[in-house]
C-alpha cells in the first residue's frame, strides 16, 4: 500500500509539473496565441521596415511636434511632424542597403526591439502620460503592423526591450540633430503613471 501512495504522489508530481512548465515555458513577454517575431525573417523583405516614433506632450496644435524614424533594406527616413494630424515641418530620405539594414536588425533584436510586454486592455495611448512623450516600435509589411508597441516617459507600456533602440534609431540618421533641432518632444514627466 506504501508503494502505491509514494507512486502516486510521484505521479501527481509530474502532472503538477507539466502543467505549470507548460503554462510558463512559452515566451513570458509574447502575449498569449501570438507567434513570436524574429527580426531575422524581415532582412531581405523589401516591403518591411522597421519604425521609431516618438509624440511629444498633449500641448497647443501649433506647439505638438512628433518625430518619426523609419528603417528598409532600401531607405532610412526622418520625419518630423507638427500638429495633431500629422503634416510634414520636415523630412529627410537616405538609401540604405542590405548589409546595413541586415546589421541594424540584428542589433535591434539584441536590445529586445520585439519584446513584448502583456498590460490591461483598456489603455487609450493617445491620451496616457499628457504632459511626457509616447514612443512607437513598429514593424510593417505591406503597409500592414506586425507589431505596434508603445511606452510613454511615465508609465511602462507594452514594449518591454531596452531604450538603447531609440539610440539604434537615431544613429541611422546621419544629420539627426540638424533636423530635430528647437523640435521639443520631451515635455515634462513624473513618475507617476497617467491613465
Amino acid at each position: 500500500m506504501r508503494y502505491i501512495l509514494i507512486t502516486f504522489g510521484v505521479v501527481l508530481l509530474i502532472i503538477f509539473g507539466i502543467v505549470i512548465f507548460n503554462r510558463d515555458s512559452g515566451q513570458p513577454n509574447n502575449p498569449a496565441g501570438r507567434r513570436a517575431i524574429k527580426l531575422s525573417d524581415y532582412v531581405t523583405n523589401n516591403s518591411a521596415s522597421v519604425e521609431y516614433t516618438v509624440q511629444g506632450p498633449i500641448n497647443a496644435l501649433e506647439n505638438h511636434r512628433t518625430i518619426s524614424i523609419r528603417v528598409s533594406p532600401t531607405t532610412r527616413v526622418i520625419d518630423v511632424l507638427t500638429g495633431y494630424e500629422g503634416q510634414v515641418l520636415r523630412s529627410q530620405t537616405y538609401p540604405n542597403d542590405n548589409n546595413s539594414y541586415s546589421d541594424f536588425l540584428a542589433a535591434l533584436a539584441r536590445t529586445g526591439f520585439t519584446r513584448e510586454r502583456r498590460i490591461g486592455d483598456n489603455i487609450n495611448t493617445q491620451s496616457i502620460c499628457p504632459t511626457g512623450n509616447r514612443s512607437f516600435y513598429v514593424i510593417n509589411d505591406n503597409n500592414k503592423d506586425v507589431m505596434n508597441l508603445w511606452t510613454a516617459s511615465c508609465t511602462k507600456g507594452t514594449y518591454a526591450g531596452s531604450t538603447v533602440t531609440n539610440n539604434l534609431f537615431k544613429a541611422q540618421i546621419p544629420d539627426y540633430t540638424t533636423i530635430t533641432n528647437g523640435v521639443n518632444v520631451t515635455g515634462t514627466s513624473s513618475n507617476n503613471a497617467i491613465f
